[in-house]
């Protein structure tokens, strides 16, 4: 009876120990499968929030604030914008005269930038002497023919702004009908007032008296 009671206790103890077995084994399964989903759902998040595909947006948004996609036309494009004087034919209403010239035609260079070249400080005709010009229109300088050592008179203006020193005593025509004016000989058909290197008949045309070189048919030179 007794030795009935201990194989029966037994049987009871090994059926413990073998359900707490089970149990055992299936509790681990369950906390490793738990920590690797855990760890493999924060790891999926961690790419989401910081993985390639959100920095080629970032890039992507701070290109098109930059003008990385296209940007402005710039110099060239015949619209005058900040950093340009001008653009092509676009020279926001400026004129020659507007930047210091008296005369010529503006443009713009491939900088963006005004070209004066174009532009003169003289215009002939406009009645005033500018530049290199000799006269314009009235306005002699206050030159007359002595000063050009032409003899005496006032000289004319031409229309390019040179003196015409036919008015002058000296350079004009002359003959037999036609006196020189202001007293000056008539030599081979021209009026001259004596000066050295002027031609010469005799002596008495010359201010040096001193016609060199003359013959009765050959004129000579004032020396």
């Amino acid at each position: 009876m007794i030795s009935l009671i201990r194989t029966h206790a037994c049987l009871l103890m090994i059926c413990a120990i073998a359900a707490c077995g089970d149990d055992a084994p299936d509790g681990n399964d369950g906390g490793v499968a738990d920590e690797t989903a855990t760890g493999t759902a924060g790891t999926d998040t961690g790419t989401e929030d910081s993985g390639p595909d959100s920095g080629e947006e970032a890039s992507d948004e701070a290109n098109d604030e930059e003008g990385g996609g296209g940007g402005g036309a710039g110099c060239g494009n015949g619209i005058i914008e900040p950093g340009e004087d001008c653009d092509g034919s676009e020279l926001g209403g400026q004129a020659c005269t507007d930047i210091g010239f008296v005369a010529g035609e503006l443009s713009c260079d491939g900088s963006c930038h005004l070209d004066a070249t174009g532009c003169s400080n003289q215009l002939c005709g406009n009645g005033v002497r500018e530049g290199d010009e000799e006269c314009d229109g009235s306005d002699l300088g206050g030159t007359d023919c002595n000063d050009l050592e032409l003899g005496q008179g006032v000289p004319g203006c031409m229309g390019d702004c040179t003196f015409d020193t036919l008015a002058c005593g000296e350079g004009a025509s002359c003959g037999i009908l036609m006196q020189c004016p202001n007293d000056l000989n008539c030599v081979s058909g021209m009026c001259y007032d004596g000066s050295t290197g002027d031609p010469c008949d005799n002596d008495n045309h010359c201010l040096s008296d001193d016609c060199v070189g003359a013959t009765l048919f050959q004129d000579g030179t004032c020396s």
